[in-house]
């Protein structure tokens, strides 16, 4: 009888996301509950926890109608809730590497009323070498067509790489925030050398995020004023803007840090200082060239990045002649 009392308990407290942590393998040797979408899904031993994570991998030329990602095959009923889970994103070109909760009707597919709701990996994390913990916060309770949920991975895009392990359902995700896209706006008066740095900071939880605190880390060489800016609380479904100024010759390239912080909850990302050329015109400076007479050509370039880019040299080549300005 003691016995029988401690196995319920045991069983009671299994998390209803099964074998979240891939360590079971079915008869096919895949993880039990999980059933892999297209090709190049499989085991890996660069795990976040335990012997097992999922690795998924899309290549250059994958037909867009082929998907590449990963389902639960034992559906949850819990309609409200959260999804947590740890990625490491090792690459992405052209491809957006995302985690989705999907509503399920009663005829076991996805039409019903509701969008997924969905994690996309930030562009910061991609190829960092770390493992990140990410959440995802649902409500299907207001649709009645909702009879039960998926917990799924896919890589969209061109191509990518993609490591995820510990996957759980969660009755409550908590504060969660969220960096948008960290952007630059130079100081017309000092272009190179002096500008605004500003990024949204998002709250997509389900419980406010008090004293949120936002940090800018920039390379030697370069000041931040202020290095922490306080942002109060966020409420879940807002978002706060923080901004600094960043004092210094940026002639090399070099990468911005951010992270947000509120209590144990922390949001990073990266952004990377350099120059970007362009070729904005090229042509005669006249309107009429004459055989057998010289004519002057001009190349205007734009520099739509950063960093100030030094020692900018122009090649002209006609023929074997060539001459650099």
């Amino acid at each position: 009888m003691a016995f029988a009392w401690i196995l319920a308990i045991v069983l009671g407290g299994e998390n209803p996301c099964t074998n979240g942590s891939f360590e079971t393998l079915g008869r096919n040797s895949f993880p039990a509950d999980w059933g892999p979408v297209g090709q190049h899904v499989e085991l890996a031993t660069d795990a976040h926890t335990g012997r097992y994570a999922l690795r998924f991998v899309r290549r250059a030329g994958t037909q867009p109608h082929i998907e590449t990602g990963l389902n639960r095959v034992r559906l949850l009923d819990r309609l409200r809730g959260g999804m947590e889970f740890w990625y490491k994103a090792v690459s992405a070109q052209g491809a957006r590497l995302r985690m989705y909760v999907i509503p399920i009707n009663a005829e076991g597919i996805e039409r019903t009323g509701s969008s997924r709701a969905v994690f996309t990996v930030p562009e910061g994390h991609i190829g960092d070498g770390q493992w990140h913990r990410g959440r995802i916060r649902y409500d299907y309770t207001t649709d009645p067509k909702v009879r039960s949920v998926h917990f799924a991975v896919r890589i969209e895009g061109n191509a990518g790489e993609l490591l995820v392990d510990d996957f759980a359902y969660l009755e409550r995700v908590g504060p969660v925030l969220r960096l948008g896209t960290v952007r630059v706006e130079e100081d017309p008066d000092q272009p190179g050398q002096r500008c605004r740095v500003h990024v949204p900071i998002y709250n997509d939880g389900d419980a406010p995020a008090s004293e949120v605190q936002a940090l800018l880390v920039a390379p030697a060489g370069l000041e931040v004023n202020p290095a922490k800016v306080s942002l109060g609380t966020i409420v879940p479904g807002k978002r706060a803007r923080a901004f600094w100024t960043l004092h210094g010759r940026r002639d090399q390239s070099s990468t911005l840090a951010v992270e947000a912080r509120t209590g144990e909850e922390t949001a990073s990302t990266r952004l990377p200082l350099g120059p970007k050329l362009a070729v904005r015109s090229f042509g005669p400076m006249g309107p009429v060239a004459i055989v057998g007479k010289p004519i002057e050509v001009q190349c205007e370039l734009e520099n739509s990045g950063t960093a100030i880019a030094p020692g900018v040299a122009i090649s002209f080549a006609l023929g074997d002649q060539q001459k650099t300005v």
